[in-house]
């Protein structure tokens, strides 16, 4: 039991390293576990495969998922994109039959693997959202501001040339703008987008301004825009 990593079972969202589940003699877990919501019932199991053991004629290492069931012992292997692993980090990531899990084999090294789990948003459609935003942090508004953008879809998402703005035309000037730099996001992974200056890096991207960009009082929302100039996601606040 101690070597099985519970995944939140509301608003999950982590990297975590698994050990081959034949292989207890490596470090990380030998299995993760999805459990079950009031919306969710079923409980998913993600599992590591290594070519050696009672694995030997695989191809080589692989994720798999399994589904258990309420008051069914049997354990359901899930086909995944067509079979039933995820072999690669270029394939795309798994989402669970219902569509609220997704699930992406982010690295392998050492014979032990890296998988990203995380919930989609409320509409589970697959897209890049806006996934939270703090318009008014204790302490400095500038400092603290902050919005996180996810990657809800089973592959990359190229950022380059994407807009960040607020709702609202300000007394001097129209909605404020960010424009994101050449960026990728993978699948599953989030990116802070701060109000204030800073060195971008590959989780923290800065506006680079010195003054407050959401409003406190009276509501605002954050809307997400292509390259193309469809809008993509919106967060509203009151």
């Amino acid at each position: 039991a101690s070597r099985v990593a519970t995944v939140p079972a509301v608003g999950a969202a982590l990297t975590l390293t698994l050990a081959p589940l034949a292989h207890a003699d490596r470090s990380g877990a030998l299995l993760a576990k999805i459990p079950p919501t009031v919306a969710r019932p079923n409980t998913y199991w993600v599992e590591l495969h290594d070519k050696s053991g009672w694995d030997r004629a695989i191809p080589g290492s692989r994720i798999s998922v399994h589904e258990t069931r309420p008051g069914n012992g049997v354990s359901y292997a899930l086909v995944v994109n067509g079979a039933q692993d995820i072999d690669s980090p270029t394939e795309p990531a798994f989402f669970t039959p219902d569509g609220s899990i997704g699930i992406a084999l982010v690295s392998k090294s050492g014979g032990n693997a890296a998988v990203r789990i995380w919930e989609l948003g409320p509409t589970r459609s697959q897209e890049v959202r806006v996934a939270s935003l703090l318009a008014n942090p204790s302490g400095d508004d500038v400092e603290g501001e902050r919005v996180v953008i996810r990657n809800d879809r089973g592959t990359n998402a190229v950022l380059t040339g994407w807009v960040l703005r607020d709702n609202l035309a300000h007394p001097s000037s129209a909605p404020w703008r960010y424009h994101f730099p050449n960026y990728s996001l993978r699948p599953g992974e989030d990116v802070t987008v701060w109000t204030k200056a800073g060195s971008n890096d590959a989780r923290n991207l800065y506006w680079g301004l010195n003054h407050a960009v959401w409003n406190n009082q009276g509501g605002d929302a954050a809307v997400l825009i292509d390259a193309t100039g469809t809008e993509i996601s919106r967060l509203a606040y009151l």
